[in-house]
């Protein structure tokens, strides 16, 4: 008598990526189109998949992590350990892994967006009923690039600091003009 292992499909074929077990090549050209790392690392029999597949602790207890979260300030520490949450509540799998991944194998390239993306944060919330960061990035306004192992453009790290520059220039001029109306009705002239 042979048992066999159930199929994690549990004959849905395609439910999120073709069968692993079904449509083997089907699944590993999906899986290296989709999450490359993964794909490569799932290939190695890399031994941080498997943790991550046993368990999706807090960013604070994966060892990997570490080494990235020691170089972020509080704030885009704060960041990082709140997007590691959104990725294993919304997206474990591949994302959250390939995400994982990233972050273990790119972490360096990864501190300088993350703490600019902090700042971006900061100011965002600075402005009351704001639609959050208004410059550069992609639509959101934050960089993604970084948490994709890329590098993000200079250009458009120069277009943003050009814009935010003129937000500045603007905003003091705002101070300079409330401080002196404050001082007018500090002092009416009769």
């Amino acid at each position: 008598m042979t048992t066999e292992t159930p199929c994690l499909c549990d004959g849905d074929e395609g439910w999120i990526a073709p069968c692993q077990t079904h449509k083997p090549a089907e699944y590993q050209a999906w899986l290296t189109q989709r999450a490359p790392r993964l794909a490569a690392a799932e290939a190695a029999g890399d031994p941080f998949v498997k943790q991550l597949e046993d368990d999706r602790p807090p960013a604070a207890d994966i060892p990997e992590f570490q080494p990235l979260r020691a170089a972020l300030t509080p704030a885009a520490r704060e960041n990082f350990d709140r997007d590691w949450d959104l990725y294993t509540d919304s997206e474990p799998w591949p994302d959250a892994y390939e995400f994982a991944l990233t972050v273990r194998d790119t972490w360096p390239q990864m501190v300088q967006p993350a703490e600019r993306d902090a700042l971006r944060t900061q100011l965002a919330d600075a402005i009351p009923d704001g639609d959050g960061y208004p410059f550069g990035g992609d639509t959101s306004g934050y960089e993604t690039d970084a948490y994709d192992g890329q590098i993000s453009d200079p250009a458009e790290l120069l277009d943003e600091a050009d814009q935010v520059a003129e937000l500045i220039q603007r905003a003091q001029a705002l101070e300079v003009m409330l401080r002196q109306h404050a001082t007018l009705a500090d002092n009416p002239t009769h």
